[in-house]
């Protein structure tokens, strides 16, 4: 999809570390070879709530609340989801 950034916020460094090996892991696999993150904090990158809106969406439907994914879907596209994932 032409995405080579990611920026996530910012959390405990354990937290952060893990997304790191997750972006890692892909490489690993020969995925994401081009694929950089980074962290910021939320005060400091005021559209990360954008990120935090979906993956709220992604989380309800899988807990049975549907009604914000079917708002969101026409800009989703998921293509697999993970254990860690939800």
């Amino acid at each position: 999809m032409g995405v080579h950034d990611l920026l996530c916020e910012s959390r405990t460094p354990s937290q952060n570390q893990k997304d790191i090996a997750h972006v890692v892991g892909l490489r690993n696999q020969g995925l994401a070879t081009d694929f950089h993150i980074a962290h910021a904090r939320g005060a400091d990158e005021p559209l990360l709530w954008i990120p935090d809106t979906f993956l709220g969406a992604l989380n309800a439907g899988a807990n049975g609340e549907v009604e914000y994914m079917e708002v969101l879907q026409s800009m989703m596209i998921v293509e697999m989801r993970t254990p860690d994932s939800l």
